[in-house]
């Protein structure tokens, strides 16, 4: 199904063209019932995305939207996972790391991954679906180009520092002393990025690994778990070293590592 990624692709750059838009006026801001915030940045690239991808007979489960019942959704045998816009706080804070995140998930893998950068004009494409990893760039115009076909890259060999991507409010300390022991190492250089940005930098070799305490769903990292996967790394249980699965009845992500080629 070719057009599945196509209509995706459009779809996304189309968001990240209205977000971006929103993104240099004075938007509101507004509180989910969870007292998470929201704007209307989130709620246009929802309305863009869910109706290019409705015409697929295929079930959406987004974060904007009510999530289906586990009784019905355990039945379905692919869905569509999306964040219409993650990293809301990082948007509102002006930071310009947000993102779209677009997954295809068959049973509970995902195995299609879109992670677009509006603020880059970029997005990273992958996963078994599709059996390879790709970055393109779009223009205003809905155009789009390929830059570059990515492959693994070896986070075994010996390097002089392990790189750790993290959010900028993660607790710095923390994830210093877990790197430490479970790489053996002191030498941890900490990046930070905000949003599933931290998987594009992941899969290009700007990270090795990134930790991840705190609080996330499955769709802040379904297509990054995509992409990874493709690339032969993963993002596994950071107490059982197992990879993650998708579509459990509460979709809260466990304590978790990420990685590109181990």
């Amino acid at each position: 199904m070719k057009d599945l990624v196509e209509i995706a692709l459009q779809a996304g750059i189309e968001a990240s063209e209205k977000i971006l838009e929103i993104y240099h006026t004075d938007f509101d801001v507004y509180k989910k019932s969870d007292h998470s915030p929201v704007t209307d940045a989130d709620l246009a690239s929802t309305n863009i995305l869910e109706t290019q991808l409705a015409q697929f007979d295929i079930p959406i489960i987004s974060e904007e939207k009510e999530i289906p019942l586990y009784e019905d959704r355990k039945k379905f045998d692919q869905y569509f996972l999306i964040d219409p816009l993650d990293g809301t706080k990082e948007f509102i804070g002006k930071t310009g790391e947000f993102c779209i995140n677009i997954a295809l998930v068959v049973k509970e893998t995902p195995v299609l991954g879109f992670i677009f950068n509006p603020t880059e004009k970029e997005v990273l494409i992958g996963g078994s679906y599709t059996n390879e990893v790709v970055r393109y760039e779009f223009h205003s115009n809905g155009k789009f180009h390929h830059v570059q076909t990515l492959s693994p890259t070896s986070t075994n060999n010996k390097k002089d520092v392990v790189r750790l991507i993290c959010s900028r409010r993660a607790d710095f300390e923390r994830l210093k002393f877990s790197a430490m022991d479970r790489f053996q190492t002191e030498k941890i250089e900490i990046i930070t990025k905000g949003s599933a940005l931290k998987f594009i930098d992941l899969a290009m070799d700007r990270a090795d690994y990134y930790l991840r305490f705190g609080k996330t769903m499955e769709w802040d990292i379904a297509p990054g778990f995509a992409i990874l996967k493709q690339l032969s790394g993963s993002i596994d249980h950071l107490d059982y070293n197992k990879p993650l699965s998708f579509n459990k009845e509460n979709l809260l992500n466990p304590p978790f590592i990420a990685y590109n080629n181990k």
